[in-house]
This record gives C-alpha cells, structure tokens and sequence, in this order.
C-alpha cells in the first residue's frame, strides 16, 4: 500500500540542476508561483521506457478539486531528467515496488518554492488519488523548507494516518487504487526562499 525505497547508486546522478530550468506553471489560482513543472509521457514495454512527444495532462474533477476537467500542456523533460527517471522505473520494478509489466508512465518534474512572503502548496488540490495504479514520489531536494510533510491514509480508513516527511534520495510509492495523500503547505525554515524538488511517476497498467 506504501513502500519507502533509498536510492543509492541511481542518486548520484539526479539532474538537480534541470530544476532551475523549469517553467512557471500557469494553471495556479494565485498571484504567486509557487510551483513551476515540467511534464512528459511513456510506456514501458518488454522492460524498455520509450518517450513520446505528447506533453497533455488531464484529470477529472473527481480526482482533482483544484485543477480536475482542465487540460494543461507543459514543457517536456529535459533528456537527462528522462534517462534518470528511466533507471528509477527500472530501480522500482527490479526492487519489486511495483510488480514486472508493461506500464504506461507520466512523470511530473516539479519544484515547488516558499519565500516571506508567500507559501508554497505541494498539493492544494487536499487529499487525493491521481487515478493510477500506482505513485512514485521521489525527492531530490530540500532546501530551507519547513513543513512539506507527506500525509497519506486508506480510502476506507481516513483514521488511519501515515506521516513521513520524504528526504532527498527517498521514493515513496503508493498503491494509488488503494490509498489517498496530500502533502502540508511548506515555509522557509529560515527567512528568505525554500524549495522542494521532487519527481512525480504515474504508473498504470498497459490494458490490452
């Protein structure tokens, strides 16, 4: 349902500088860019994570409060950030996280930034699923933040409370079918920016 895996070799050649390069994301309802994406799609077949051209993400309003029935476009990965997702997929996969198949893939790219005078809200859609069959989350950077505590609980049982505040090297993944989370509104620890940089995978099934 939730797994924690520690990246180890795979870490040391995360793009963490490809996170300056992201655009701002211009479906935010605030005066404040607090996030700024990147976003690309594939599907892995016979264990081989082929990229397509096709940068469209659409949720329902069901799923998602904040932005669901919108399509929004986003800039792709950069390349580095593609092959680095590819061997965290294959990492997932061979550590039995999630179970061998072929799989259609999307992966978010997102930092999200706080600063004085402003918050920053790594899910202001609330609690949710994302309507996969499962979620990888993978921090790659924390940087004066406080707060950005992942919260996540069962669908059948919102008593139930995991709390885990995911540190860079981390991947939490997630059966999204059976369990909803949303991670706490985030400040600098210390007066001036904080960021969190972190990668999204979508995983689903290939259905036939």
């Amino acid at each position: 349902m939730v797994d924690i895996l520690e990246l180890q070799e795979e870490f040391k050649f995360a793009p963490f500088n490809s996170f300056n390069q992201l655009k701002e994301d211009n479906y935010l309802k605030s005066k404040s860019v607090f996030r700024r994406r990147a976003y690309s799609i594939g599907s892995i077949t016979n264990s081989r994570l082929n990229w397509k051209e096709d940068t469209t993400f659409l949720q329902s309003e069901e799923l998602n409060r904040y932005m669901g029935g919108v399509i929004r476009h986003f800039e792709p990965l950069l390349m580095e950030s593609k092959n680095y997702i590819e061997s965290i997929v294959h990492r997932l996969i061979k550590s039995a996280k999630i179970p061998q198949d072929d799989y259609e893939i999307g992966c978010h790219q997102i930092r999200i930034s706080a600063e004085n005078d402003f918050n920053g809200y790594p899910a202001p859609e609330g609690f949710h699923r994302d309507g996969f069959d499962y979620i990888a989350i993978h921090c790659v950077s924390l940087n004066n933040v406080n707060g950005a505590i992942s919260l996540v609980r069962p669908i059948d049982d919102e008593d139930h409370l995991l709390e885990h505040v995911l540190m860079p090297g981390q991947v939490m993944v997630l059966d999204d079918r059976e369990v909803e989370h949303y991670v706490t509104p985030m400040t600098p620890k210390l007066p001036g920016a904080a960021h969190r940089d972190i990668f999204v995978i979508t995983i689903s099934h290939i259905k036939e």
